[in-house]
């Protein structure tokens, strides 16, 4: 008799917490996508990089060499590639630097032994798995600092 009474407790419990668990369990897979996004432009960068790290090498070819990659997983014209003159990281303070006001810089001219940076932007909402909800106006990075050889 007591077991009929309960009858539809566990609808009611199921409809409290099925919302919340499966609220985590999509929070999950975008956070971990946005993770091996995240990777996967670090790990272009550091490619297209040492790629330019050679004296032969021109700045046109390491950013379609990093397009080329950019492709592969997120589509065209998804990322954002710039190559910029990291010189200022050798001046000391380096954790005030904001990457995208140092200067561009075409690696011909560089000198050798100079340092230049590869970095890559993903706007979130371009590779999100879900509507972007979870982070909104985000962008998604890649940097990687070499020097010239």
């Amino acid at each position: 008799m007591h077991r009929r009474t309960r009858r539809g407790a566990t609808v009611v419990e199921m409809a409290f917490i099925a919302p919340v668990f499966f609220l985590f369990v999509f929070a999950l897979f975008e956070f971990g996508h946005a993770l091996m996004v995240i990777n996967y432009l670090t790990s272009v960068s550091k490619q297209a990089a040492h790629l330019g790290s050679f004296e032969d090498v021109s700045t046109s070819e390491v950013t379609q060499f990093a397009s080329e990659r950019m492709d592969f997983l997120l589509g065209s014209d998804v990322a954002t590639i710039s190559i910029k003159n990291a010189a200022a990281y050798e001046t000391g303070n380096s954790s005030s630097l904001n990457v995208s006001s140092l200067p561009s810089v075409e690696l011909e001219n560089l000198d050798s032994r100079g340092l230049f940076m590869v970095h890559i932007e993903v706007p979130y909402d371009s590779v999100s798995l879900l509507p972007p909800f979870w982070i909104k106006n985000q962008t998604l990075s890649g940097v990687s600092v070499m020097r010239r050889e």
